[in-house]
This record gives C-alpha cells, sequence and structure tokens, in this order.
C-alpha cells in the first residue's frame, strides 16, 4: 500500500541504541587515555618527591601509563569493529 512507511533496515548495527553505544564507547577512549597516562605519571612525581628519585618515576611511570593506555584503545576498537 502506498501508505505504508518503507522498512527500516534490519542490520542490527543500525538500530539506534547500538549506534549510541558505540558513540558511547568511542568518547571514553580518550578520557581513559588521558587517564592511564596522568595518574601514574602524578603517583611517580608524588614517588619521586619521597624518595628524591626526579624525574625518573615520573617519567618511567608515565611510559607505562602510555603503554596501558594504548592497549587499552586497541582493545576497545577491537570490540567496536567486533559490533
Amino acid at each position: 500500500m502506498p501508505d505504508e512507511p518503507p522498512e527500516r533496515p534490519t542490520d542490527p548495527r543500525r538500530d539506534d541504541a547500538s549506534v549510541l553505544r558505540l558513540i558511547g564507547g568511542s568518547m571514553t577512549v580518550g578520557f581513559e587515555f588521558l587517564a592511564t597516562v596522568l595518574l601514574p605519571g602524578a603517583l611517580g612525581y608524588w614517588l619521586d618527591g619521597k624518595f628524591g628519585l626526579r624525574p625518573w618515576l615520573m617519567i618511567g611511570l608515565g611510559v607505562f601509563g602510555f603503554g596501558v593506555g594504548l592497549f587499552r584503545m586497541l582493545q576497545t576498537g577491537a570490540a567496536v569493529n567486533k559490533v
């Protein structure tokens, strides 16, 4: 009949809820990456002041946090592509 609306695509990746989940998951990646670098770096800065090792613990924990953040970013990207 001409009054019927066109059918929506049946692709599950196209429904509104899954699109919002993908957007929400993608938005958290930047904040998570920032936190995984800054928090260990700040801890290293504090420990450096406590033990007099400036700047080695801050650099070491910052690089560790960068690696963890990169790993988490790749995990999130793989999960988004899997959907």
